[in-house]
């Protein structure tokens, strides 16, 4: 299904942008909490761009 395909593309490509940030892909942040936060600023600084 080419809609499924377009969306998993989009989904592999975000994870491809985050894993550039080590601080996130060595998980620095040890709480959950703090976690999903930096992976939230780093949401919102890649939509941004």
């Amino acid at each position: 299904d080419s809609e499924t395909y377009k969306e998993r593309h989009l989904v592999e490509c975000f994870f491809n942008k985050v894993k550039n940030y080590r601080r996130l892909a060595t998980r620095y942040e040890k709480t959950a909490n703090m976690f999903m936060a930096f992976l939230t600023l780093l949401s919102i600084r890649l939509w941004l761009k």
